[in-house]
């Protein structure tokens, strides 16, 4: 390995990190599989998998990543998240933000209470274009 190579550790979701559901289309399905979270944090305590990746918010990279792959339209497109670094990301990938916040402090195109009240902005303002 050259000096200027770095390592990462990539990791499957499911069966290694949480259970294999077959397909996981709930958050009450997810459970994490024993030792992960143990074994996560030495490996972030290495240094694996290196904390500035271009894939870790706030960076865009999976935004981008995702956008390139599906052809994805980033400028119609929403970030919704609770957290500084969700808006920062979905910004920095030319998204418009919906933060799930009660955080004046907070920035982003939309501050709103709840997941729902997201969707009804996204719905408001695509209902001509329609959402895939």
């Amino acid at each position: 390995m050259s000096s200027s190579s770095k390592r990462a550790v990539f990791l499957d979701r499911d069966g290694v990190i949480c259970y294999d559901v077959h397909y996981m289309s709930s958050p009450d399905q997810f459970r994490l599989m024993p030792g992960v979270g143990e074994g996560i944090r030495k490996l972030n305590e290495a240094g694996l998998p290196e904390e500035d990746c271009d894939c870790r918010k706030p960076k865009p990279g999976m935004i981008l990543e995702a956008a390139k792959k599906h052809n994805i339209e980033l400028s119609s497109s929403y970030m919704i998240g609770d957290k500084q670094i969700d808006a920062d990301a979905g910004k920095a990938a030319g998204c418009k933000t919906i933060l799930i916040t009660e955080d004046p402090s907070l920035k982003a195109d939309y501050k709103v209470k709840g997941f729902k009240e997201a969707v009804e902005i996204i719905m408001s303002e695509t209902s001509d274009e329609g959402v895939h």
